[in-house]
């Protein structure tokens, strides 16, 4: 999602969304995404631990990303008091346009106080500002340092000199999205009879590395995950509810009665007749 726009234009489509990037936070939205409160008090530890006791930082505005990675750099920071920390914001379509005016980047680099580190919420700030020191006649990175984050190979080698960037862990949460889609599906519709080549299907992706993902984030299988859930809904009706075990056993999802009162037994350690006893006696 490049624009706020995109986000309610997602929000608004009434599908799953899961977002990896952290930019827009909508209600319907789930959220797998990097720590970039960490990684901004990653970066101050980093500048700090080179020397450097002059700071500033360059943003993305109007992203949450850039927020978080601005808050946790100040933290970082703070040593001896709120540290003083100049900062520039401009949109994410204002970096990526080389043809806007520098002339307002040029000054905030001119006014900063050397030798600083600078901060860059992202490569493309980061080259972008790169580029306009060597213009300036700022020595980089002696004079400026430069810290730019995702660690994109062809934007750190085209900075002269190459930009140095904190690496991300795009992998991880491309590995943690594909289970957050499958969890709320199969919470949401378990009772309805589907099965894990049913969750395979939703997440688009191969049932050997979902199986894989999915045990490594959440302990158990994806089976083990739709029978868990079935059961607590069962759990409820036999609660709440005087519905025969035929019944309980097919809005839970489980069809077959005796699979319902196998799977009961095996998981819970009694059966579902004793389970509903003691609801109703309170012992």
């Amino acid at each position: 999602m490049e624009t706020s726009r995109d986000a309610d234009r997602l929000a608004a489509l009434g599908l799953p969304v899961v977002d990896v990037a952290g930019a827009y936070r909508r209600p319907v939205f789930r959220h797998v995404t990097n720590d970039d409160f960490l990684t901004g008090a990653e970066a101050a530890a980093h500048l700090g631990s080179i020397g450097f006791q002059r700071f500033a930082f360059l943003g993305v505005s109007g992203t949450l990303w850039s927020e978080e990675r601005h808050l946790g750099f100040l933290h970082g920071l703070q040593r001896d008091g709120e540290p003083v920390v100049p900062v520039f914001a401009r949109s994410l379509s204002w970096w990526e346009n080389p043809r806007e005016s520098q002339a307002a980047l040029a000054g905030f680099l001119s006014r900063l106080e050397l030798p600083a580190a600078l901060f860059a919420c992202n490569d493309t700030a980061g080259l972008r500002a790169t580029e306009l020191a060597h213009r300036l006649g700022i020595a980089v990175p002696e004079g400026l340092a430069i810290l730019g984050v995702d660690n994109e190979d062809i934007l750190c080698e085209l900075a002269s000199p190459s930009l140095s960037s904190i690496m991300l862990d795009c992998e991880a949460i491309g590995f943690r999205a594909v289970v957050a889609r499958a969890v709320p599906f199969i919470r949401t519709r378990a009772h309805e009879g589907i099965d894990v080549g049913d969750v395979v299907r939703m997440a688009a992706a191969s049932r050997r590395s979902l199986e894989m993902r999915f045990r490594a984030s959440m302990g158990r299988t994806i089976h083990d995950e739709i029978v868990r859930t079935r059961l607590l809904r069962a759990k409820r009706l036999l609660k709440d509810t005087s519905l025969t075990m035929e019944t309980v056993s097919a809005g839970s999802g489980f069809g077959a009665v005796q699979r319902f009162h196998a799977a009961f037994k095996r998981v819970e350690g009694m059966s579902s007749g004793a389970c509903r006893y003691l609801n109703r006696t309170g012992l």
